[in-house]
C-alpha cells in the first residue's frame, strides 16, 4: 500500500485529516465557522488552519481564565475547596486584560524613554571653562547639619 497513512496516526484521531488537530469538527469549530461567517466571511476566503488557531485560543485563554479564577477563588475564601464563583472568574478576565494594558503601557515608555535618552546631555558650561564641577552655595548644598542638638537633661515623651 504506496502512500497508506499509519493506523495510529494521532494528528487525525477524530478529524480524519491529516495534520489538523481533533478538534476541527467539533461544536467549537463550527461556532468559529460560524462567528467568521457572520463577519461576512466565506470559508473560501480564509484558510481552514484559521479556524483551527482560533480554536486552539479560545481553549488556551479559558484554561488560563478559570486557573487564575482558581487561584483567586482560593486566595478570597476560607480553607478548604470551595466551586469557583463568577466573581472570580470575572476578577480574572479582569486582571488579564489589565496585565496586557499595562504590558503594552510599559512598551510604549521604554520606547519614549529610549528615544529621549538616545540625545545626550550637554555638558556644563563651568566644566568646560574650568574643567571642574562647581558645588551650590552651602546653604543650597545639603552639607550642612540636619538636625539640632538638645540638652541631655530635657527630655520630652
Amino acid at each position: 500500500m504506496c502512500g497508506a497513512r499509519p493506523k495510529n496516526d494521532s494528528s487525525d484521531a477524530s478529524s480524519g485529516r491529516r495534520g489538523e488537530a481533533p478538534w476541527l469538527d467539533s461544536r467549537d469549530a463550527m461556532m468559529v465557522r460560524e462567528i467568521l461567517k457572520s463577519a461576512g466571511l466565506e470559508e473560501d476566503q480564509y484558510e481552514p488552519s484559521l479556524v483551527n488557531a482560533m480554536v486552539g485560543f479560545a481553549y488556551n485563554y479559558t484554561k488560563t481564565i478559570l486557573l487564575d479564577a482558581r487561584k483567586i477563588n482560593s486566595h478570597t475564601h476560607s480553607p478548604g475547596r470551595r466551586p469557583i464563583t463568577e466573581e472570580d472568574v470575572r476578577f480574572a478576565v479582569e486582571q488579564n486584560s489589565n496585565d496586557k494594558k499595562e504590558a503594552h503601557m510599559r512598551r510604549m515608555l521604554h520606547a519614549i524613554a529610549a528615544e529621549r535618552n538616545s540625545i545626550p546631555l550637554p555638558a556644563p558650561k563651568a566644566v568646560m571653562t574650568s574643567g571642574k564641577i562647581p558645588l551650590p552655595t552651602l546653604q543650597h548644598c545639603l552639607l550642612q547639619n540636619n538636625f539640632a542638638y538638645r540638652n541631655p537633661g530635657n527630655f520630652i515623651n
